[in-house]
């Protein structure tokens, strides 16, 4: 009875038969492809668009890494100059001591002084500011080069733009070079920028 409908094809005339013959292989292929190589190749055409997506992720998340890794590679490089700048670099609402160490300063090598503080103005790209600084003095000149020098060696950063001397009351006869360094006052005047965080 399972096999009736083979003998049925049997019976069939030659042009029915070799119908029937190729009939029955389309269909058999035909219900392959639909219910075996057509989910089969969906769940392939599916694994390739997650396994792209998820390359996609990973190449993404290793250029993150490979920055990162760059960034540390290049702050251990400059670790040991980062305190320095820390310390070069003067943090906000101190500039009383700021002054106070430049009057000192000035104290310390008999001349008197006048300081011109600016605003802070904001560096862009970064969280320091700048801040204007400028400085008239007047007495010797050698007090003065000594000055300049002290200020080289102070633990902040002073970037000084420009340095005027101006002599101050010339006398009216002719001195040697050793009185014109002791007797009359010098001006100088300091443009400046210190920077603070």
């Amino acid at each position: 009875m399972i096999f009736s409908w083979l003998k049925k094809i049997n019976d069939l005339t030659g042009w029915r038969q070799a119908k029937y013959f190729w009939l029955l292989p389309a269909l058999i292929i035909a219900l392959i492809v639909i219910f075996i190589i057509y989910p089969a190749a969906n769940d392939i055409r599916l694994a390739r668009l997650e396994i792209t997506k998820q390359k996609n992720q990973l190449q993404a998340q290793q250029a993150k890494e490979h920055t990162l890794k760059e960034v540390l590679a290049s702050y251990r490089q400059h670790e040991s100059k980062l305190e320095f700048l820390n310390r070069i670099v003067m943090p906000k609402n101190r500039e009383l001591e700021f002054i106070t160490v430049l009057e000192d300063v000035a104290a310390r090598h008999n001349l008197r002084q006048k300081i011109d503080i600016g605003n802070y103005q904001t560096l862009p790209g970064n969280n320091f500011s700048r801040m204007p600084l400028q400085l008239q003095l007047e007495g010797n000149f050698i007090d003065e080069l000594a000055y300049l020098q002290e200020l080289e060696r102070l633990p902040v950063y002073i970037n000084i733009k420009n340095l005027n001397f101006t002599a101050v009351g010339v006398p009216a006869t002719p001195v040697t070079a050793e009185q014109s360094s002791t007797d009359h006052a010098v001006a100088l005047a300091i443009v400046a920028d210190t920077f603070w965080q």
